[in-house]
């Protein structure tokens, strides 16, 4: 989950109740994330599917299944563009 602001309201009460787990990591540094945007441009596009809503709980029980032939799915709501 990503923050669209640097604060976010936590019902702790309800994570020590419900017995949950709240883990926080930070994925990537400024360099890092330069480095994925650079290569982004020059990566094949038969990495990625396009996916209707229709698409996605095949794709999703063939990931169940360790077929991860289809590296990333990107969701498309309006047909595959």
């Amino acid at each position: 989950m990503g923050f669209a602001t640097p604060t976010s309201d936590i019902d702790f009460a309800e994570l020590i109740r419900g017995q949950k787990q709240f883990i926080g990591a930070f994925v990537y540094s400024a360099t890092q994330f330069e480095r994925a945007i650079a290569l982004a441009g020059k990566t094949q596009s038969i990495w990625v599917q396009n996916l209707s809503f229709t698409d996605v709980e095949p794709l999703l029980k063939q990931y169940l299944e360790n077929d991860f032939s289809t590296v990333k799915g990107a969701l498309r709501p309006n047909g595959h563009q």
